[in-house]
């Protein structure tokens, strides 16, 4: 949560060895006011986000901004900053292993006091290299920084696997289910009160 004028920089530095090592990416929504009807410049609470590039010594050597602009989106109340860096990509060469870079939102003009927002920043990159402060966050727990992250594409590799084993438990039950109905009916009574349904979709 930003008051006016108030920016919050995360850091993180790119390390590891995931395939992900010359993309980061970051996105950046917040639930703007509504706006007056008929508008056409509708953003009441302006939220910006931007990526800094960092040279050896902190000094900024570059900025990318969201959208595809090269300037602060002020129109939409959802940004995206997408730096590719393999080869033929349109980064090339910019997303690279000890690479620091600071994705910094900033709370650019509020029609309120403050606005809260959700950002989710995915690359390589995580362990005590990277400390982002979560003080403000809603999902913090009395810590005040979260160190130990996962890779994303490590967490995302997680997910698919989860995903994976429950989808493999549902067709081994319906495999169960169709060997008891066709047990029930080869070797039972189909047309009894029991295995009577299992007849109209077992063939034999």
């Amino acid at each position: 949560e930003l008051d006016g004028g108030v920016s919050q920089n995360y850091n993180v530095t790119i390390q590891g060895s995931c395939s992900s090592l010359n993309i980061l990416s970051a996105t950046l929504v917040w639930t703007d006011p509504q706006g007056a009807n008929g508008c056409t410049r509708c953003v009441l609470n302006d939220l910006d986000l931007k990526i800094e590039k960092y040279g050896a010594n902190g000094e900024i050597v570059d900025i990318f901004y969201p959208n595809g602009l090269r300037r602060p989106d002020d129109q939409n109340n959802a940004e995206r900053v997408r730096l590719d860096g393999r080869i033929g990509e349109a980064h090339e060469g910019l997303v690279k292993k000890n690479d620091t870079f600071g994705i910094i939102v900033k709370a650019n003009n509020l029609v309120t006091n403050s606005q809260k927002y959700a950002l989710v920043i995915t690359g390589c990159f995580g362990g005590k290299g990277n400390i982002l402060d979560t003080t403000d966050s809603v999902f913090a727990t009395g810590a005040t920084s979260m160190s130990g992250l996962l890779d994303a594409e490590d967490w995302i590799n997680q997910l698919e696997d989860a995903l994976y084993a429950i989808a493999a438990a549902g067709v081994l039950f319906i495999l169960l289910v169709l060997t008891c109905c066709y047990a029930c009916c080869k070797w039972g009574d189909c047309n009894s009160v029991h295995y009577g349904h299992c007849a109209q979709w077992i063939p034999f």
